[in-house]
């Protein structure tokens, strides 16, 4: 398996299970070969994956970050997440709200400038923060209108897009936010909007009196290790390819960076699953408490979808995809055990491809999986 790379680190937790270490190196062993196999069909041209369980840290990567440079993928390349950004947005709100700074129920133009009437259903009901924050906000996908982008010939679209998401700034999306049009009542439906973790990301950013990437940077990425998801240089980052295997231009922006613009490493990542699994502060709690039930295995919190795969096994998942990149994450706070997955490759079946390799290892493992023995103080989610 030549370019592999593969590292586990040992850490102090201990668990209940006979040899955690063991179990870790056998979860990478199997994810190694199927992420080998994945690439060497060519369904990505790299994979960047990491694993935690119970305080332990493995890295399983395949593949190339750059095919031109013939970069190989490593624990330390950075790849564009997508929407699992969204995720890191919600958090920043959970800790506003932990603090006291603001309300789950307030209504978001309380943190506007100016009037929005448009921002509320029919009714009269208002769109509140925890609804930017829990996927019902009743608020469309796109800033800025994409329809203008549409009407140019296929091979331009991309391009055109990424420059317009690029030079789109806070200041552009608050003056298009007048003009929007809400598509449900907020609080009656779950629906994936850009809109809305943007609208959350700049509000996060004037609770704390400082740019988005800056408070990013202060409460989460700093605090637990990670390097800066919305300053990485391009020449670090993976390059990506859309689904016909052609060089994508980057995602990113000011506005869209919130929603789905950050790019983190397998180190990063394997950092923030961490924080999620241990689930240690009130904040990280918050943030993984169920808000809406749209079905048994689709119940929304800040972002994160909750399911229950077994009896008392709680399931966190969110995925992404960018021009040129595909995500996914999960993880199981109980269990101590979390997964996810970075792909260069953007295609309509990628993610779901990347759900499946984690799905498959979980189910093939979760018989053997039990809880990690908790240090003081620690919360199961």
């Amino acid at each position: 398996m030549s370019g592999l790379i593969w590292h586990v680190v040992a850490a102090a937790a201990v668990s209940q299970a006979a040899n955690p270490a063991a179990e870790l190196h056998l979860l990478t062993a199997k994810m190694t070969v199927a992420a080998h196999r994945y690439v060497d069909a060519g369904s990505s041209d790299g994979i960047s994956i990491a694993m935690v369980r119970c305080g332990r840290t493995a890295f399983v990567v395949a593949g190339q970050a750059d095919r031109v440079a013939r970069l190989p993928v490593t624990p330390d390349v950075p790849f564009e997440i997508g929407s699992v950004s969204k995720t890191f947005t919600a958090l920043l709100l959970a800790q506003a709200i932990n603090e006291g700074r603001v309300r789950i129920a307030d209504d978001v133009r309380r943190y506007l400038p100016g009037r929005y009437d448009n921002l509320q259903w029919s009714d009269g009901k208002p769109i509140t923060l925890g609804e930017l924050a829990d996927t019902t906000s009743g608020l469309p996908d796109f800033l800025p209108d994409p329809e203008p982008i549409t009407k140019l010939p296929a091979d331009q679209q991309t391009e055109a897009a990424s420059k317009l998401l690029a030079s789109y700034s806070n200041a552009a999306f608050l003056d298009d936010l007048h003009g929007i049009k809400m598509v449900a009542r907020p609080g009656s439906a779950s629906r994936h909007s850009n809109v809305a973790a943007q609208l959350l990301g700049y509000i996060v950013s004037r609770l704390f009196s400082r740019p988005f990437d800056a408070v990013l940077a202060e409460r989460i990425e700093k605090p637990n290790g990670m390097g800066s998801g919305g300053a990485t240089p391009r020449r670090r980052a993976a390059v990506g390819y859309d689904g016909n295997g052609k060089e994508a231009p980057p995602f990113g922006g000011e506005s869209i960076r919130p929603a789905g613009g950050l790019r983190y490493s397998g180190k990063d990542m394997a950092r923030f699953l961490e924080l999620e699994v241990k689930s240690l502060s009130p904040a990280v709690r918050l943030s993984q408490q169920v808000r809406f039930v749209e079905a048994p295995d689709r119940q929304l919190a800040f972002t994160w979808v909750r399911s229950q795969p077994r009896p008392g096994i709680h399931k966190f998942r969110m995925s992404g995809g960018t021009f040129g990149s595909s995500s996914y994450v999960e993880f199981y706070p109980s269990l101590g055990y979390g997964i996810a997955l970075m792909a260069n490759r953007a295609a309509a079946n990628i993610q779901d491809d990347l759900q499946g390799l984690a799905e498959s290892l979980f189910n093939d493992a979760a018989a053997s999986l039990s809880p990690c023995q908790a240090p003081p103080g620690r919360h199961h989610g």
